[in-house]
């Protein structure tokens, strides 16, 4: 039981760092589309093997990792990123209406809009969350053991996006969306509508480098305050993480 707590912690480092090397390799080898296409194989390779430990380790079956547990629980752990999801999507209408697309080809929409941000949901989550804090079910089950786990999901999802160069603000804000997911997770052990939601929020971040940006005051002033939202976004779900319900309880009722 001891070893469980940290298998999960220790496999996803192993595969972070795996992914990343064949990742380097494939963007030395495939550009444009062919590389978001290669980029999302791999994700959903990587996805599969961490759904396949998640199995071998924790003994969960696909039927268990992929039920969609306390749904309604989860959109309201998940209150700061709706938030901040409104203000971000709010943010972006002002500064690119009217939205003028441009070098957004079918190939390109296909293989990574689309395609390479299904994977990338299927993937992190599976990764880390599911596997990176599933040891928490194998050891006591306290606030403090919540809030270590979720933020060993922030440092590591953090780093995960800055392994290219570090850059703090894309640190802070990449993990504040980990620990976010992480709250869901540890509240609900659910594992499907973070997917989903993790899916949802990547298209409108990725589909922006092909808008026309309209440099308005409005969006400015609007834009001004997103360091304050992603932090109102972190403080929410973790007062979500510490007014979670006993999941102790609610792990032993899914068993």
């Amino acid at each position: 039981m001891a070893m469980k707590r940290y298998a999960g912690i220790l496999s996803t480092i192993i595969l972070t760092a795996f992914f990343i090397g064949f990742s380097i390799i494939g963007r030395k080898c495939f550009d444009g589309a062919a590389w978001f296409t290669f980029s999302s194989v791999l994700r959903l390779i990587f996805g599969c093997i961490s759904i396949f430990l998640l199995h071998k380790i924790y003994g969960r079956s696909l039927k268990d990792i992929f039920t969609n547990y306390s749904p309604k629980t989860v959109f309201i752990c998940g209150l700061g990123f709706f938030i901040y999801v409104i203000y971000f999507v709010t943010a972006i209408t002002l500064g690119y209406f009217p939205v003028e697309i441009t070098g957004l080809t079918v190939s390109l929409l296909l293989s990574r809009i689309l395609f390479q941000q299904l994977t990338t949901g299927f993937f992190e989550e599976a990764l880390n969350r599911g596997l990176l804090l599933e040891g928490f079910y194998c050891s006591k089950m306290s606030k403090i053991n919540k809030v270590a786990y979720a933020s060993v999901s922030f440092i590591l999802f953090g780093l995960g996006h800055v392994i290219s160069g570090w850059n703090t603000y894309t640190f802070l804000y990449t993990g504040t969306i980990g620990f976010v997911f992480a709250t869901i997770y540890l509240n609900t052990h659910n594992l499907i509508l973070p997917m989903i939601l993790h899916f949802i929020y990547d298209i409108p971040a990725n589909i922006v480098d092909y808008m026309k940006f309209n440099d308005s005051a409005v969006f400015n002033a609007f834009y001004s305050v997103n360091e304050v939202m992603v932090g109102v976004m972190f403080v929410i779900s973790l007062g979500m993480l510490l007014k979670g319900k006993n999941v102790s309880k609610t792990f032993e009722q899914e068993k």
